[in-house]
């Protein structure tokens, strides 16, 4: 009993060392930053839906979908919240909102149980397609340590 008690206590203070290594790690030091901004598209607010997507030779990537009013604010994936945006240099992407046609109810049991398809999305062409690339857009930002505003106009 005293070798099974010894490697009980053994495991449980490694589980705590372990435990104590990754909450040490969640709690990241990389100074980082808030980017908000609006999208307009000739002169008007994108569509509600219209993504924004930074990212960075690092591999970094934060996306912003775009509201009503027009503006977004990026957010990392898996983020808590959007303040933690690493500071650097960052391409932008921005692609357009998909106006998916509307599915009834019934449509929707059919195309479910493989009696019928899902009716075709139509796409918004308002954003030429260069945009939905980053390294096409022509669009770069760099986030900078606190609160940054990046506002995008694409004509």
């Amino acid at each position: 009993m005293m070798i099974n008690r010894s490697r009980q206590i053994m495991f449980s203070t490694a589980a705590l060392v372990l435990l104590g290594f990754a909450l040490q790690g969640c709690g990241s030091n990389v100074p980082s930053g808030q980017v908000t901004g609006t999208v307009k598209v000739k002169g008007e607010n994108a569509k509600a839906g219209t993504t924004v997507m930074f990212s960075s030779a690092a591999g970094t990537s934060a996306t912003g979908l775009v509201g009503d009013n027009g503006t977004y604010t990026l957010k990392m994936n898996g983020a808590s919240s959007p303040e933690q945006i690493p500071t650097g240099s960052y391409t932008v992407a921005v692609f357009a909102a998909s106006n998916a046609a509307a599915m009834s109810e019934a449509d929707y049991e059919r195309m479910m149980s493989g009696g019928g398809k899902a009716p075709e999305a139509k796409k918004d062409t308002s954003i030429p397609a260069k945009y939905n690339n980053a390294n096409t857009s022509g669009l770069k930002f760099d986030v900078q340590q606190g609160s940054n505003t990046y506002d995008i106009n694409i004509n």
